[in-house]
């Protein structure tokens, strides 16, 4: 249970403002006022000076005992939670979230909340309010020997909040990038930092899960080995390094120690240490809690099942151990919350829940009933749990049905709930970028160059022949054939009618940021006066990306891109592979495995894990094209692009146009000098040096193509029999 809430004291009249209304009062005096006037008037600006202070925005929004300062800020960041795995939103009955549902009620949940298709991504999105494709993390998500990650030339969401005088705090997972000091949290506007650098680590040993092959007991528990030091010489043996810091520094102390509970005792420390800070009122707090539950490895201690023992009635191994770490989280976030309420900071706070992307039902998670998994544009990959409680400045148990993108934290946030204007282009970049990304810059407009002079060179040939060919002697005249007749256009769908307005009304820039403001909308959730009739956002951008391997485990190029985008409840994915329904486990352990070889059968939509495999090709191995109507077919159950051409080829088109926006992706291979580095370190951390030269930018990443050149495969039409083409041919090579 959350601790009980502790009554907010009064809130006083200022003695400045009770000063102003005297002196007003002597100046009427003064003046020969009526002193039945008077009084009512000093009264009237005593009431004034005494009622609760009004929310940054400017609105009636109460808040609360610590009026003078903007509202904290606490986002609860999950890690691979998919859209069945909250309680409040859980069909199977495994899964229990109770201070978690218990919070959900008190605010707004985002029924269609979309993130991105993996880590890295989703997180740059969040922070910078920009789509990864604009920040060159449209592939993949960096591994712990690649010197990539979000570029230092932007800014990201503490950097903004500093302006507005908050401390920002990261608790738990980075993964933007480590291969350089200066691509460190503590670099990029947070205060301090405690967690892990990269995508993944063993729960209790804190080591590094993203590539480690040592046997499982010794990576989950120590065991057979004991104690720090001894498990530092085998993993070091054996490629695998630990990954826990504080700010910049190795922690080598808390061996043993579950993450998810160091990370939520960290935040409690947090609060309570800024409670007591003299200038907290005027140092509003920031607190990026960024669990790395449940992504795999998933795994909980064996006293979870003593303390919840309701655990024990899920049958599915998988399902039950991701079960326990979700419950351990949840008991996490309501001790959070009683320290807001502890440190008397709850009633002047924003909790934000929501997951980085959706589960992989490989590691026990559920997106049911939705299409698809991590990794892959589909909705179970990207719509995710997700609320907003806030008591004092939005409804109670509302729920908010329209789009929001995980790029819109960031105006939603400072322009929305603090009033900040929004913010100009200059504002989305810091003003000295690190080294490596003017070098990378550089490279990338010489090439670029390179392709433009070679282009124009060969126009010129061109242009040369073509005034030859005018000076030679013509051919007699013949008589000119008539054009053909034009066939009449067809007339346009009410669909594609409503696209093209809303297009020509919305076009895509490629300047200021990519999310939207949605606070109001928020704010206006269930009431009558809804001014959600018209919604902030109705068109969003999921991806683009043109190499292959959606979780960077390759990057060739792949001659077309993988991407989708929904706009006015269409959502066209275009050139992906097929990918089916998961069944969220259910059975026993000892039937797994039969679910397991199902999984590798023609009956891949029934099975009940998915197998993302590192060497597999599946995601492009016969690409084609989907339009679903999400808003009536939320499971992506029937492909409608051969019978809505139009609908299909303006988003086609509008797709092309958020293309010549992309940048090229940052995705780099492993390094030596990582390997060697962590070697002789023991930990995941940064080894290049900005003196160095800068890491080569992957020639696939640099060639990104002109977007005119990108092809779109056709849907495929179900054979006799209703079987797919694809899936034909997949069953044929899977036999």
């Amino acid at each position: 249970m959350l601790a009980p809430r502790r009554p907010a004291a009064p809130r006083r009249a200022g003695a400045l403002a009770v000063a102003a209304a005297a002196t007003c009062a002597l100046v009427v005096l003064r003046r020969g006022a009526d002193p039945a006037a008077l009084a009512a008037s000093a009264l009237a600006a005593v009431e004034e000076a005494a009622l609760p202070a009004r929310s940054p925005r400017g609105d009636d929004r109460d808040l609360g005992s610590d009026a003078a300062s903007y509202p904290h800020v606490v986002f609860a960041l999950m890690d691979d939670l998919g859209f069945d795995d909250v309680g409040y939103g859980n069909a199977d009955g495994a899964v229990a979230t109770p201070h978690i549902d218990a919070l959900a009620k008190e605010g707004v949940t985002l029924s269609r909340y979309y993130s991105a298709f993996s880590c890295t991504p989703a997180r740059g999105a969040l922070l910078t309010g920009l789509s990864p494709h604009r920040l060159g993390l449209q592939h993949g998500q960096v591994f712990p020997e690649q010197p990539w990650g979000l570029p230092s030339k932007f800014s990201i969401l503490p950097q903004h909040l500093a302006k507005l005088g908050y401390r920002s705090h990261l608790v738990g997972k980075w993964h933007l990038g480590h291969f350089s000091a200066e691509r460190l949290p503590t670099a990029r506007g947070f205060d301090s930092f405690f967690g892990g650098l990269d995508g993944a680590q063993y729960y209790a040993t804190h080591i590094d899960a993203m590539d480690c092959k040592l046997p499982g007991d010794v990576l989950y528990r120590g065991f057979e080995v004991g104690d720090y030091d001894s498990l530092k010489a085998v993993t070091a043996e054996h490629g695998c390094y630990f990954d826990l810091r504080e700010n910049n520094d190795r922690v080598e102390d808390l061996f043993g120690s579950y993450s998810t509970q160091l990370f939520g005792r960290k935040a409690e420390e947090l609060i309570d240490a800024h409670s007591k800070r003299a200038d907290a009122a005027e140092k509003p707090l920031f607190l990026l809690l960024s669990f790395n539950a449940v992504h795999a490895p998933v795994w909980a201690p064996e006293d979870t099942y003593e303390t919840h023992p309701d655990l024990l009635n899920v049958t599915n191994g998988n399902r039950r151990k991701f079960a326990a770490a979700l419950r351990l989280v949840d008991d996490a976030v309501g001790n959070v919350v009683a320290a807001l309420e502890e440190a008397r900071m709850d009633a002047n706070s924003i909790l934000i829940f929501a997951s980085d992307n959706g589960a992989n039902p490989e590691h026990g998670g559920s997106n049911a009933p939705l299409r698809g998994s991590k990794g892959y544009l589909f909705e179970g990959g990207v719509r995710v749990p997700a609320f907003v409680r806030a008591p004092k400045y939005l409804p109670r148990g509302a729920t908010y049905d329209h789009p929001f993108h995980v790029t819109d934290w960031v105006p939603t946030l400072l322009n929305g709930l603090l009033g900040a204007p929004p913010l100009a282009d200059a504002s989305l970049y810091v003003e000295k970028p690190a080294d490596e990304d003017a070098a990378a810059e550089t490279k990338t407009k010489k090439a670029k160059k390179g392709k433009k002079a070679k282009k124009e060179k060969k126009a010129t040939t061109a242009t040369k022949a073509a005034k030859k060919k005018e000076t030679t002697k013509p051919a007699a005249a013949t008589k000119a054939a008539p054009p053909p007749a034009k066939k009449p256009a067809a007339p346009k769908s009410a669909a594609a009618a409503a696209l093209e307005t809303h297009f020509a009304a919305h076009p895509v820039s490629s300047s200021g940021l990519d999310g939207v403001d949605q606070w109001l909308a928020l704010a206006a959730t269930g009431r009558k006066d809804d001014v959600n009739a018209t919604p902030p956002r109705e068109e969003m951008l999921l991806n683009i990306d043109y190499l292959d391997g959606s979780l960077a485990f390759t990057s060739a190029p792949l001659n077309y891109d993988v991407a989708a985008i929904y706009a006015l409840g269409w959502k066209y994915i275009a050139n992906s592979g097929d990918l089916g329904w998961y069944k969220t486990p259910r059975t026993r352990d000892a039937e797994v495995k039969l679910e397991v070889l199902d999984a590798a059968s023609a009956n891949r939509r029934d099975a009940g894990v998915l197998v993302l495999d590192a060497n597999s090709k599946f995601e492009v191995s016969s690409p084609h094209s989907y339009l679903f109507r999400v808003l009536d077919d939320a499971s992506e159950q029937n492909n409608l692009a051969s019978d809505h051409p139009d609908v299909v080829e303006l988003l086609q088109a509008r797709l092309l146009e958020h293309r010549a926006n992309m940048a090229p992706c940052e995705w780099r291979d492993d390094s030596d000098a990582a390997a060697d580095f962590f070697k002789r370190d023991g930990f995941v951390g940064p080894w290049w040096k900005v003196e160095d030269a800068p890491p080569p930018l992957s020639a696939n990443c640099a060639d990104v193509g002109d977007h005119e050149l990108a092809r779109f495969m056709p849907p495929e039409a179900p054979a006799e029999g209703g079987e797919s083409p694809l899936r034909a041919r997949k069953r044929r090579r899977l036999s």
